[in-house]
């Protein structure tokens, strides 16, 4: 997995504890495998997270995703089936379940996983119609096609987990001989919506990069195969206009982003100071991008050519916010300088971009004294 999206999809998708299998060979030689992320693979292929080397099973035979305490098994339409054992399977796969393939036997190695009938499984559950504490609060996605005969065809996000590829199974089918029968998985959490390589061939592209998983934020470009497609979120747009046209009227910094929970805003001469409010893990992906872009407008636009990240206030940042000020200090024309980070935050900042690009005071008066020191 891209090493530096598995915290990110970690905590998007709840998930506080490692994947661990135990898998028992036909000859009841029993190995445990743990994954870095939230998502694994069992089948026959070698890049398989679970290999299961027996000719009858298939390349990639079934998925399991992490969300929250839960353990989604998704069958990948292999033509061997699935043998489950002990409670009745209904998507859920918890300690007690132990699935058998040709001889082979997978079960979960970690008893914190909870399997529960009450809560719909992701390739079932409808977030535009249902709602259930389990997912949490799920944004409104769509995925435009933008290219090929059937440009502008769009696809609006119903389920947690959409399966894309050739087969007609598949919630998105791709009639594309060069595109795989189980391609790629979307994944819908409050975050916003992800995309995972099922090892499919040639892979995926988001932003023209090849990847094995990446967030789709609004108006990301997913390729697979011959076929682009571009994410939108309508809440998204409905607010960034709303914002653009507060931009039209404001008469200052202040009211620019007297909204903004997330990402405070002072100013000082030509310099922006941002300050990152309590703890931003709390809120979801439409929340940081409004704000995030109400920020940068006045970095792009407004000619402020010094930003200043000043932590004081933040108790804790989420990933996408860390991402957020990465950015925001990336279009600085100045200087970008970082300050007064709480002692509690310090190892987990230590371990980011932020600290290792942009140089760190103790306070913010000894960072804006270094933004306007000679060169």
């Amino acid at each position: 997995m891209d090493k530096q999206l598995v915290p990110m999809l970690q905590y998007a998708a709840g998930v506080s504890v490692p994947l661990k299998f135990e898998v028992s060979d036909p000859n009841g030689h029993t190995t445990t495998h743990q994954v870095s992320g939230p998502f694994a693979i069992a089948g026959r292929g070698d890049e398989c997270d679970l290999p299961l080397k027996h000719p009858r099973i298939a390349y990639r035979q079934l998925y399991f995703q992490a969300i929250g305490n839960r353990v989604a098994a998704i069958d990948l339409f292999s033509a061997t089936s699935n043998q489950w054992h002990g409670p009745e399977f209904r998507g859920w796969m918890s300690p007690d379940h132990t699935v058998e393939i040709c001889g082979y036997k997978v079960k979960l190695a970690d008893s914190s996983w909870v399997s529960s009938d009450d809560v719909a499984p992701p390739d079932e559950f409808r977030p535009r119609e249902e709602q259930s504490a389990a997912y949490g609060s799920l944004p409104e996605v769509e995925l435009e096609l933008l290219n090929t005969s059937a440009q502008g065809m769009k696809w609006p996000i119903n389920r947690v987990i959409t399966l894309v590829g050739r087969d007609e199974r598949c919630r998105i089918t791709v009639a594309d001989e060069r595109v795989s029968r189980v391609h790629c998985l979307l994944l819908l959490l409050p975050t916003g919506l992800w995309v995972i390589d099922l090892l499919g061939k040639g892979g995926i592209q988001v932003g023209g990069k090849t990847c094995q998983c990446s967030l789709l934020s609004d108006g990301a470009e997913l390729q697979i195969g011959r076929y682009k497609l571009a994410a939108s979120y309508p809440q998204i747009s409905a607010m960034a206009a709303e914002a653009a046209r507060a931009m039209q009227t404001a008469t200052g910094t202040e009211f620019v982003t007297q909204q903004n929970k997330i990402l405070r805003v002072e100013t000082y001469l030509d310099s922006l100071i941002v300050l990152p409010m309590g703890d931003s893990q709390n809120y979801f992906y439409q929340d940081i991008y409004v704000e995030s872009s109400r920020v940068m407008d006045l970095v792009t636009s407004r000619k402020y050519r010094n930003v200043v990240i000043d932590f004081s206030n933040a108790v804790d940042l989420g990933h996408l916010v860390i991402e957020a000020l990465a950015s925001l200090c990336r279009n600085a024309t100045g200087r970008a300088v970082l300050c007064s980070i709480p002692p509690q935050m310090m190892p987990k900042l230590e371990r980011t971009s932020l600290m290792r690009i942009w140089p760190y005071f103790p306070n913010r008066s000894s960072a804006l004294q270094n933004v306007y020191s000679d060169r």
